[in-house]
């Protein structure tokens, strides 16, 4: 983390700064917030694979997976691992043919 220029701080988020990640348009999510099981995380269509990752609001990586250049999209199923992510907010970062793109995304299941 850096201290920006009005003295706040600034989240570095997989080694990249802010200027170097694009925010919009690009990256898109089905639903925001979530309130079922699944997400569906859309880019622009590339010739070359993507990379899908989620991370905590806190930056702590918790997921990536890579997909085959045929397709433009992921259906994340919430879980990481054998179990399945609380209610709260993640980020989701695409990198796909040279281009970096995040969404913020936010899990608001109701209560069981």
């Amino acid at each position: 983390m850096a201290r920006g220029a009005a003295g706040f701080l600034v989240l570095t988020l997989c080694g990249l700064s802010a200027a170097a990640t694009q925010t919009s348009p690009g990256a898109e999510v089905s639903e925001n917030p979530v309130r079922g099981n699944q997400v569906v995380v859309s880019w622009p269509a590339a010739t070359g694979s993507a990379r899908v990752l989620v991370f905590s609001f806190t930056g702590e990586q918790l997921f990536t997976t890579t997909v085959p250049p045929s397709t433009n999209e992921y259906v994340w199923d919430l879980m990481i691992g054998s179990r399945r992510v609380v209610n709260g907010v993640y980020i989701i970062v695409v990198d796909v043919a040279g281009h970096r793109y995040r969404r913020r995304l936010f899990v608001a299941r109701p209560a069981p």
